[in-house]
């Protein structure tokens, strides 16, 4: 049973299965198995869709078209005339779900006074609350949250790796306790620091910045055709 390496996002599983599929091709491999690195919300998603399946009360998440327009619908009543509602609402959506990747909800907040700002950020948030409910509808941003709160943590599987990810939040943590839990084996690789020294470029103006990024990264490329 082969481990799955859980990653950040997207990019950092691609930069991991190519960097895998190299390392095989230098090992003199013509064939080899693919290697399991998914992001981690494709993999909760997945999660999620088996519960669910067994699972008829369990919300369906909605697609990414779906919530812009849900939130837009929010700000839009609000939004000052040179302000884009999408713009705005796509900002509320990212507070209110950082608010709930640490633990917190719209309660919490509203209990002390608030700017002008923020009482319209909880008006938002508490409508797209409630016709996410309307709806049996959820966020697939929150399902970390969800899988805890909802009981669907699934039976333990193939052991898991978490890579690339500086710090977790209380929900990804609390998703990995009951993880543990269930029997699941998960571990998390940290990052090893080799005291890589860093440099900055001050360009004189924008024109000789764009013709250093170029030449940087033409060098890059020469030195590193596949990198």
């Amino acid at each position: 049973m082969g481990v799955i390496l859980l990653t950040q996002n997207l990019r950092q599983s691609r930069i991991l299965r190519r960097l895998h599929d190299r390392a095989q091709i230098a090992a003199g491999r013509v064939v080899w198995p693919s290697a399991q690195v998914l992001p981690l919300d494709v993999w909760l998603a997945q999660q999620w869709r088996d519960a669910a399946a067994a699972n008829q009360d369990l919300r369906q998440p909605l697609p990414a078209v779906a919530l812009h327009w849900l939130w837009r619908r929010q700000a839009a009543p609000d939004a000052p005339g040179l302000q884009d509602p999408a713009e705005l609402g796509a900002r509320a959506r990212t507070s209110w779900l950082r608010l709930r990747a640490y633990g917190g909800d719209l309660d919490d907040i509203t209990r002390f006074p608030l700017t002008r700002d923020q009482q319209a950020f909880a008006a938002w948030a508490r409508g797209a609350e409630q016709e996410l409910r309307e709806r049996g509808a959820c966020d697939p941003s929150d399902l970390a949250r969800l899988l805890v709160e909802a009981d669907a943590v699934p039976a333990a599987g193939s052991p898991l790796m978490l890579a690339g990810f500086r710090r977790l939040t209380p929900s990804q943590s609390a998703l990995l306790a009951a993880l543990r839990a269930k029997g699941w084996s998960v571990t998390q690789s940290r990052p090893v620091v080799n005291g890589h020294a860093a440099w900055s470029h001050a360009a004189p103006d924008p024109e000789s910045e764009r013709t250093t990024m170029l030449d940087w990264a033409r060098l890059r490329l020469e030195r590193q055709p596949d990198g």
